[in-house]
């Protein structure tokens, strides 16, 4: 019989820092989620029983706050509204799921939430887009939290895997080479922008972006 802890040690210095508890009760991760409150850190996802509790990187936290810098900006060259809820809590008992993404955004049900100040992931609509960044491996699935929210796109970095766009097909997600949200935009002028990132830093990277996408 596996252990109900599992640790998943981190690569020092790039890797997350994450712990994976086993029979816990959605009583308890609620009571976790009310202990931790809007701290950042660290993050929980929740499957049928299953709790990670995540601590995320530099460089994780560096690559989904570009990731989400990039669908900001790319909608805004456009005029195309966007309500941003980056890491929010959607949690639903009735599927035993909750999640915490690295950025969350509803674009097709902008009008819809730019009013709102609480989210109910049972009568709202869950959101468009969400950016999800895994550095350590075997870590929870969380495309299947997604899928059972019926998250549309989720962006997805993982190492060493690199950048992949993902499109909600049936019971699950499919890669995507252009966003289903924004269709012109492409997963490869993503990776440039990510390599350039790497090479360069945030401010080459963003004014590459802005020439590989540029309106007009």
């Amino acid at each position: 019989m596996s252990s109900p802890v599992e640790v998943l040690a981190p690569q020092v210095g790039t890797a997350d820092q994450v712990t994976i508890l086993r029979g816990v009760s959605w009583r308890t991760y609620e009571s976790l989620l009310a202990d931790i409150g809007d701290a950042r850190s660290p993050r929980c996802a929740f499957r049928q029983g299953n709790l990670e509790i995540m601590s995320p990187s530099f460089w994780h936290e560096r690559l989904g706050a570009f990731l989400g810098q990039l669908v900001t900006q790319y909608a805004r060259a456009r005029g195309i509204r966007v309500v941003g809820a980056r890491s929010m809590t959607m949690r639903r008992e009735d599927l035993e799921r909750g999640v915490e993404p690295d950025g969350s955004f509803f674009i097709a049900s902008a009008e819809t939430m730019r009013r709102r100040r609480v989210y109910d992931a049972v009568n709202d609509p869950p959101p468009d887009l969400v950016i999800e960044v895994d550095i350590t491996s075997g870590a929870l699935d969380k495309f299947s939290i997604y899928q059972a929210f019926g998250v549309p796109e989720i962006w997805h970095f993982a190492e060493p895997d690199g950048f992949g766009l993902f499109g909600l097909e049936g019971d699950g997600y499919a890669k995507r080479d252009f966003s289903p949200s924004f269709p012109s935009l492409s997963a490869d002028t993503i990776r440039r922008t990510l390599h350039e990132l790497e090479e360069n830093g945030e401010s080459d990277a963003l004014d590459l972006f802005d020439e590989l996408t540029k309106v007009g």
